[in-house]
């Protein structure tokens, strides 16, 4: 069985101690919170839960919360009653009671609004909810296992995810390391990755070259297993010969993504430019061009002002903002001279 703890590649210090964790998290009943990046095996990982539980002869069903539109995802969840809302034909059951008995991994629970949350929160401390349209209380013993991408506890202190979900979730909680901080998982799991696209695609590669084993091992892998496991088969499909070259392997630079604390210093600063542009180009139209002038009455040297002025933001602006000026007027051209060439 895939979901059998003693055959999932862990051969990382964190990873080995991930397993052994999950190996005690599957034996009880209690809610499970997993974290981590995207691609990092929370879904695979949800399933060994499961099949290795006392549920596992019960239903294990998968929802992504990020995949269903909003509107859709409570009925997806708790049902509907027949004219529950247009379109509603017929009464429908939802995935809470398909899987009465066994677990619901409910991925990316992070985008789930405000008010299913709270519908959940019933279900995590009644074991019971009411179908969309319906007032019959239906009850539903399942396992939750819920899973995100993002901090939680980031989450709750931003109002986007209900601080008493939150609590009612985090009973048992793991998580996953991104795939740069198991580099000792990387060449078992290429090798896995290539004998199961080589199964899939009907060829034969036996091997990787030194230097593509090397790339692997050195890149950051921000998609971690699931882009590493779509970069092998793409590296298959494109090979000829009997072991993965280099030039098959195609890896894109990874996204450097702003903190939200950079994000509002960056602002700051452009804010902070766009009014020392403004000022500049305020003093020079008022001094007709006139560097010396403009310096002046901006408190600076004429040679700090000639330095901003080649900035090419500014340069630019002052070039669009000169355009016009390109007239017979004699007084103005007089003055063209002192401006920017």
């Amino acid at each position: 069985m895939i979901y059998e703890f003693d055959r999932i590649i862990a051969r990382s210090p964190c990873m080995k101690q991930t397993i052994v964790t999950l190996k005690k998290f599957s034996r009880t009943d209690s809610t499970i919170l997993i974290t981590g990046e995207t691609g990092t095996g929370k879904s695979f990982l949800s399933g060994a839960i499961h099949f290795n539980s006392p549920r596992q002869n019960k239903p294990f069903i998968k929802i992504n919360c990020a995949n269903i539109p909003e509107f859709l995802l409570e009925s997806e969840l708790f049902g509907h009653e027949k004219g529950a809302f247009t379109g509603a034909t017929k009464t429908r059951i939802g995935r809470l009671e398909q899987g009465k008995g066994g677990t619901v991994f409910l991925d990316e629970i992070g985008e789930m609004n405000l008010g299913l949350q709270a519908s959940m929160l019933g279900v995590l401390e009644e074991k019971s909810f009411e179908r969309v349209g319906g007032n019959k209380t239906i009850h539903s013993d399942v396992r939750i296992i819920a899973a995100t991408n993002k901090s939680p506890e980031r989450e709750v202190a931003e109002g986007a995810f209900r601080e008493d979900l939150y609590y009612r979730l985090n009973i048992l909680r793991i998580h996953l390391p991104p795939l740069r901080e198991r580099k000792e998982c990387i060449k078992p799991l290429a090798y896995y990755f290539l004998n199961k696209a080589c199964s899939n695609l009907k060829k034969k590669i036996e091997d990787f070259s030194p230097k593509a084993l090397e790339v692997f091992k050195s890149y950051s892998w921000p998609g971690n297993i699931r882009q590493f496991a779509n970069t092998i088969e793409r590296a298959v499909i494109l090979e000829d010969s009997h072991w993965i070259r280099i030039e098959n392997i195609i890896l894109p630079e990874p996204i450097k993504r702003e903190s939200k604390e950079e994000a509002t210093t960056h602002a700051h600063v452009q804010s902070l430019a766009g009014q020392e542009r403004d000022a500049v180009l305020s003093a020079l139209e008022e001094s007709l061009w006139v560097q010396k002038k403009a310096a002046g009455l901006l408190g600076i040297s004429p040679r700090a002002l000639n330095y901003k002025v080649k900035v090419p933001s500014l340069h630019g602006a002052i070039r669009v903002t000169l355009t016009p000026l390109r007239c017979t007027n004699c007084s103005l051209k007089s003055h063209w001279p002192s401006g920017p060439k």
